[in-house]
């Protein structure tokens, strides 16, 4: 007996710096949030070894559903011809992350040579916004154009007939947007095989939400999920549209602080999220011609909060897991916040992806709405006090002059079950001249 229990020792001993370590981190996290995290991976396992069952059932549902029409942005000319073919090519290069890869036709979206942060990243599909900048300033087809629309052919081709990394909730809801972008642009350009594969992306997407992570993950989720739905017409798009209305209204109710910033405490995670509910404002008001209440109060808070932190030389804090990025642009995220808050157009008439958003919706909207008591371009003129206190966010911005702004990070530092985007920089603090980090 005694052998026994100094054997336990022994392993405890051995052992001990891991179960610390499973400790700490699963102290905060509730029965709830582990039954979801495990009843989540359970799905992901069991799709992948029914993998062609679950597209077949996704496949049927298609046939109870319609496209809907309803062009949500200008109606570009055909674009039909090509200045390249991609059956003559034998490979393609693509930068993500500040890395170069070179890609063999046809390509492996499971490629193990590269981080899977970098393989996310090709699943995303986030150059389409430039692709559709530039196509429509130029106004005529492109190799860019073409390169994008093999990539999603491409995409279809693999996955239709295996798993990756191209079905984790999070790849998807980037994707889907971004396709539906592409399309909705330039609705010439979509095939029946696309629209069924978007349906079956949306499905499945629908039945695995991230609940077990939450955050800026679920709101992904939920506001890809609203616009997916809105792009076809039937009894489950609209079931769709209705539950996730619910759910992300909930959601931003308890995920943005009173202060106005989102409760993750990344600038650059709030930016996206801000720009993303925007998006959706303008596509819900083009489709639905109605603008919920609680989605314009959470943009207001949202803009002004940015309005806040924004330092000069367009410039944001960079505390907990936040990036600067030319993505990333905030003046730009504020002036189309507020386009949608005062229905004017506010985004620069050369960001012809925005303002063309704008333009339609106002277009198609005029003299509908009423102006709610929400912050305008007015109200954000004003001039930021020398000490600005965030007390929920946790930070303050201290303002002396016109040319020095310090920012001091001192209050809570994520949610206790959401840890995923904070760093360790708990009482550090940023000095910046002229919008640029300061060095003596």
């Amino acid at each position: 007996m005694k052998k026994n229990i100094w054997i336990f020792v022994a392993f405890l001993m051995k052992f001990k710096n891991i179960l610390i370590l499973y400790f700490l981190t699963l102290k905060d996290f509730t029965f709830i949030n582990v039954f979801k995290r495990i009843k989540y991976e359970l799905k992901i396992y069991l799709f992948k070894i029914n993998f062609l069952s679950f597209i077949r059932k996704y496949r049927s549902n298609y046939n109870k559903i319609k496209w809907n029409e309803k062009t949500l942005l200008i109606n570009t000319k055909k674009y039909n011809q090509f200045e390249k073919n991609f059956s003559e090519v034998e490979f393609i290069e693509i930068e993500f992350l500040n890395k170069i890869e070179k890609l063999t036709l046809p390509i492996n979206w499971n490629i193990t040579t590269v981080s899977r942060l970098w393989r996310f990243n090709l699943h995303y599909f986030s150059g389409l916004k430039k692709c559709i900048n530039y196509s429509l300033e130029k106004g005529l087809s492109n190799v860019i154009l073409q390169q994008n629309l093999y990539l999603i052919d491409s995409w279809i081709n693999f996955h239709l007939l295996q798993h990756g990394d191209g079905w984790h909730s999070y790849t998807l809801s980037l994707r889907i947007r971004n396709w539906i972008w592409l399309f909705r642009f330039f609705p010439n350009l979509i095939t029946d095989k696309i629209k069924e594969v978007l349906w079956i992306q949306i499905n499945w997407l629908y039945e695995n939400r991230e609940y077990h992570l939450g955050g800026n993950h679920l709101l992904e989720n939920l506001i890809t999920l609203i616009l997916g739905s809105l792009q076809f017409k039937g009894s489950l798009p609209d079931l769709i549209f209705s539950e996730c209305m619910s759910e992300l209204e909930d959601q931003l109710q308890k995920q943005i602080l009173s202060d106005g910033g989102h409760e993750e405490r990344s600038c650059s995670y709030h930016l996206i999220i801000l720009q993303n509910l925007v998006e959706l404002g303008f596509v819900i008001q083009n489709i639905k011609k109605i603008r919920p209440v609680w989605l314009l109060k959470s943009i207001s808070l949202m803009s002004k909060w940015a309005y806040k932190v924004k330092l000069n030389n367009n410039n944001y804090p960079r505390f907990n897991d936040s990036i600067y990025s030319k993505e990333i642009d905030i003046e730009k995220i504020i002036k189309l916040s507020l386009s949608y808050i005062d229905q004017n157009i506010f985004v620069s008439k050369s960001d012809l992806f925005y303002f063309y958003l704008s333009e339609d919706t106002f277009n198609n909207n005029k003299n509908k709405y009423f102006k709610l008591e929400v912050p305008s371009l007015e109200n954000f003129s004003f001039r930021l006090p020398k000490v600005l206190d965030l007390e929920e966010t946790g930070w303050t911005i201290l303002r002396p002059n016109d040319e020095f702004e310090l920012v001091f990070k001192c209050g809570k530092p994520c949610p206790k079950n959401l840890p995923a985007h904070v760093h360790s920089d708990l009482l550090s603090f940023d000095l910046f001249r002229n919008g640029e980090y300061f060095q003596d």
